[in-house]
């Protein structure tokens, strides 16, 4: 789709966009499989060719399929828990990528809405993107908040900031991940707030106490 990276599907979500996709498939009914699954990918080297196996989740029944290219776009967790079946005729593949696979993480991602009067971030950003190296560092950085290991763990879970476009007033989405995402819950929102106001001004390398957000919301 021509545009920007971020683009915004209104009146209908993503169905537009799929029947457009699906405008270019001929023949949709037969050619696109639904309550399928694929079970397992096999390489047939002397066609060239990638043979899936797929089941019918309703019938159970097991149909083969060859094609040219194969794009896998399961979740993470699907991948992690089914890898080694699916592939398991491509020994070389699962040596391959099985390291990079367990690596990946995936968790519960939480955020807070940052509402400012004035923003305190280049106008061109539309989000920032924290690289946390050092943890122990970011956290001794923040004295008042070093004695409570919740609000540590929170300091260190932020990893990245949204620009919200459409709307006059600046504001920025900021973003945790993991066990992060539970605590914040039970904190005051105010705190949080000052927390992802305080992470945003140490990696842009401004003062905090200039600019402060007007509003909160979690």
């Amino acid at each position: 789709m021509p545009g920007n990276y971020d683009g915004q599907l209104q009146n209908g979500g993503y169905r537009p966009l799929i029947a457009y996709l699906k405008s270019f498939i001929s023949d949709p009914v037969r050619r696109i499989c639904l309550n399928s699954e694929v079970i397992r990918v096999k390489y047939l080297s002397d066609q060239q060719r990638v043979q899936l196996d797929i089941r019918n989740t309703i019938n159970q029944t097991i149909r083969q399929v060859q094609c040219e290219h194969v794009i896998w776009t399961s979740s993470l967790g699907y991948l992690k828990e089914n890898f080694s079946s699916i592939f398991q005729d491509e020994p070389e593949l699962i040596n391959e990528k099985q390291l990079a696979i367990e690596n990946l993480g995936f968790d519960t991602v939480n955020k807070t809405i940052l509402v400012y009067k004035e923003a305190c971030w280049p106008n061109d950003v539309s989000e920032i993107l924290v690289l946390n190296t050092i943890k122990e560092r970011l956290s001794d950085t923040f004295e008042k908040y070093k004695q409570n290991p919740n609000t540590r763990k929170i300091i260190e879970s932020i990893f990245q900031f949204d620009v919200l476009p459409s709307t006059k007033v600046p504001v920025l989405v900021c973003w945790f991940g993991g066990e992060a995402a539970i605590l914040i819950e039970d904190l005051d929102e105010n705190l949080v707030g000052d927390i992802c106001h305080e992470v945003l001004c140490f990696y842009l390398n401004i003062s905090p106490q200039q600019n402060r957000p007007i509003r909160v919301l979690k």
